[in-house]
């Protein structure tokens, strides 16, 4: 209940957003998903995250052909090879 509230006033939402949230999940329709997804989506901007052991899973990342793969510490700091 205190998440809906603070999320109701964080963005905003009229007072009744919660009791009409279904029905508009409800009508939203194929085209309505698919419009926000070419507003919204855009690949060419994409930035995947992979975590695991790089000796196990290195050479498969690569094989997908993503773009360039960057290797971070712990820290974010990019590790040179």
């Amino acid at each position: 209940m205190a998440g809906s509230l603070a999320a109701m006033v964080r963005y905003g939402y009229d007072d009744d957003y919660w009791d009409k949230y279904a029905e508009q999940v409800r009508s939203t329709s194929l085209s309505d998903v698919s419009q926000a997804a070419k507003d919204y989506v855009h690949p060419d901007r994409l930035v995947w995250v992979v975590v695991g052991d790089r000796e196990k899973i290195e050479e498969e990342v690569r094989s997908l052909e993503y773009g360039e793969v960057t290797f971070l510490d712990v820290d974010g700091n990019p590790i040179t090879e």
